[in-house]
């Protein structure tokens, strides 16, 4: 079935079947994928993996394209666009490098382009009236020799840079640049064109061959013309005293050189002295111990700089390449942990007062570790001057950074009040004073959920406070519907279940593209108010759904509803289904050892708890947090009973290790009479 968005017009049966056969093809050309004796049927037979759920996925032209709430790409009859994730599987198929920016594909009669968002802060145009073209030709030859090694590493063949096809053009009037480049004679020709806009940039990016340049060329060029900011987010809307700004020009955009080259220098303070910029930034004192032990999600790499993403992105980890000593074996232990579906250690240092243009904090990688295998990230300080720590402001991003690496690590009454300062006065700008806000939210959140007592109204009064600060997000974010989901998560935590579920079942409905922690939500609220038949029935229905369901966390979520209707068998063969998926989910492993205590097989259970613990303990050197050491001991308590149990099977019936978790994970309490407090309904 086609794809289609909220807005999109829905495209007849025929469109749907012309463009998927264009994705087809473009697929097995692409990916160089040998080509089937007959064309594949609908049935996707002989077609990568990679093509149904992008074909899924897919918006029909004519359709309007929202960009990252940036702005709108108005997309023609006769193209399809597929948006991430669906499209980073397809970069990766055609073996395409691609990073944070990256936004999506449009894929028309011939070929497809690569549409990117790039939140650099607001480009000066001046330069476009004076720069030189072989000296922006110079850049882009020496930035394309610098990226061959990475290359290499995909398999891939050097390119090189060798004339203008192109010169670089700017448009006054429209904003848009666009430029050719050709490139060997293996390659042909790399085309752009860019949008500025407010605080950042659209770009279009396609590579084609001699040949295939005259019919690429104007169809960027209507792509471009298509691309509109939205409203208040033009460029002419910039406002000089409040919005960040680009720290480079038009000319680097079209050299690629839109990070600052390292500089020689033994901290945070020399860079900054090289640059005009002052007081220094050193780093946090605290160190390594800020650790995350999670899946990693998604490695980027942008230009010479290497991100990672990991489950929880509110610190940006990020390394300078040429301080790190092996970037290539790093890159391939990120991508291994991904593929495994195992977590991955990761250890870094918080620095200082340093914020991407986002404002998020800033941290430096020192190293990663994944199944035994350990990468050393970079060494001493970071060397791109990434945030510009403005002398007014320096305190207040300083508390942000603490404070969030201090939720990191749950230590959540020093976190709240280094966020209660940052948050202090008007001096954080608004993408930080949103971050600050959401996480002293979570803050107070956490610290009432991590003492698991029985409700008391100190509790309840920090739950409502917590309410006060996602309000607030929301009014500075109102498009967004995030604050919502953490309000319905923390009605649900004061035994207002009938408002969280009407929240949550707002929240499925409004996002097509995000029903699936919403509706898992909505199950884990049936399960606390004893209803587990609904619950049930709402995980039967994400059954229904074409894609998007069927990983570790639903199989998780499914498992403890089977547990608590006495479906053990079925409970069991459930997590089984989810630990295949992510062997390390120690959670999962508690819930079928829970499953296989209720039918009497108690070593299998015991196994599992064992392996619980294993997943649950952190590598030497790495404190727990008081959460993850209560979660830990209690498991620890199961198992050593579990193995009283082996020993003398009649000595505790086998239902009393399920019984023990099932307490501690559901917890239903009476509504809070603290609500009556709550005067705004959520909107």
């Amino acid at each position: 079935m086609c794809g289609v968005g909220v807005d999109v017009i829905k495209p007849t049966a025929r469109r749907c079947r012309a463009t998927a056969a264009l994705l087809i093809a473009t697929l097995l050309a692409l990916a160089a994928t040998p080509a089937p004796a007959s064309q594949p049927g609908e049935d996707g037979a002989n077609v990568h993996p990679a093509f149904g759920p992008a074909d899924r996925a897919a918006q029909h032209g004519p359709a309007l394209i929202p960009l990252r709430d940036e702005a709108m790409l108005s997309l023609p009859d006769a193209h399809m666009f597929i948006p991430r994730p669906e499209a980073d599987a397809l970069m990766r198929l055609f073996r395409n490098e691609f990073g944070r920016p990256f936004v999506g594909l449009v894929f028309g009669v011939n070929g497809y382009v690569v549409v990117e968002y790039h939140d650099s802060g607001h480009v000066e145009e001046s330069e476009a009236r004076s720069w030189d073209p072989a000296v922006m030709l110079a850049g882009i030859r020496a930035r394309t020799e610098a990226d061959n090694s990475m290359r290499r590493r995909f398999g891939r063949s050097d390119i090189e840079a060798t004339s203008w096809l192109k010169a670089p053009a700017y448009n006054a009037k429209a904003k848009t640049l666009a430029w050719s480049v050709r490139l060997s004679d293996a390659v042909g020709v790399d085309e752009s064109a860019v949008a500025l806009g407010r605080t950042g940039y659209v770009e279009l990016k396609v590579v084609s061959d001699l040949s295939g340049a005259e019919a690429h060329t104007p169809r960027v060029a209507a792509l471009i013309k298509g691309v509109q900011f939205n409203h208040g987010r033009r460029y002419a809307d910039f406002d000089p005293v409040r919005d960040p700004k680009a720290t480079f020009g038009l000319a680097a955009v079209v050299a690629g050189e839109t990070e600052l080259a390292p500089v020689e220098a033994r901290s945070f303070a020399r860079v900054y002295d090289a640059q005009g910029e002052s007081p220094p930034v050193r780093a946090t004192p605290i160190g390594t111990r800020f650790v995350v032990r999670a899946p990693v999600v998604e490695h980027e790499r942008e230009g010479r700089t290497l991100w990672i993403d990991l489950h929880r992105a509110d610190i940006a980890l990020v390394a300078d390449m040429p301080a790190v000593p092996d970037p290539e074996d790093l890159v391939e232990l990120v991508e291994t942990a991904e593929r495994d579906g195992l977590s991955a250690t990761v250890r870094y240092e918080l620095a200082d007062g340093a914020l991407t243009q986002s404002g998020r904090p800033i941290a430096m990688l020192r190293s990663i570790e994944h199944d035994g295998v350990s990468v050393a990230g970079m060494e001493g300080p970071l060397r791109f001057p990434f945030a510009h720590p403005d002398r007014p402001t320096r305190t207040v991003e300083l508390a942000l950074g603490r404070g969030i690496a201090y939720l990191e690590l749950q230590r959540l009454e020093p976190a709240i009040r280094l966020l209660s300062q940052a948050l202090a006065g008007d001096a954080l700008s608004e993408p930080a004073r949103i971050l600050a806000l959401r996480s002293r939210g979570e803050a107070q959140q956490h610290l009432v959920e991590d003492r698991r007592n029985d409700p008391t109204v100190e509790s309840d009064r920090t739950l409502l406070a917590a309410i006060k600060d996602f309000r607030a997000w929301q009014a500075l974010e109102p498009a967004s519907l995030d604050p919502l989901d953490k309000e319905a998560d923390i009605l649900q935590s004061l035994g207002a279940y009938d408002e969280a579920l009407d929240i949550y079942r707002r929240l499925r409905d409004q996002q097509q593209d995000k029903w699936f922690w919403p509706s898992i939500k909505i199950a884990a609220t049936y399960r606390l108010m004893g209803d587990h038949m609904r619950a049930l029935g709402t995980l039967d229905e994400l059954e229904r759904r074409p894609r998007g369901w069927d990983g570790a966390a639903y199989r998780y979520h499914r498992g403890w509803t089977l547990v608590r209707l006495g479906r053990y068998a079925d409970a069991e063969a459930t997590f089984t289904v989810g630990l295949e998926a992510q062997p390390d989910f120690g959670w999962a492993h508690v819930g079928r050892a829970c499953a296989r205590s209720a039918q009497g097989k108690l070593v299998d259970a015991l196994a599992d708890l064992e392996h619980a613990v294993a997943d649950l303990e952190l590598p030497d050197g790495i404190g727990n947090t008081p959460r993850q050491q209560r979660d830990l001991e209690q498991t620890r308590s199961v198992a050593k009973m579990l193995r009283g149990v082996v020993a003398n099977p009649p000595e505790v019936p086998p239902k009393e290790p399920c019984r023990l978790f099932l307490e501690a994970l559901d917890r239903p309490r009476a509504r809070s009479p603290e609500l009556t407090k709550l005067q705004t309904p959520a909107t």
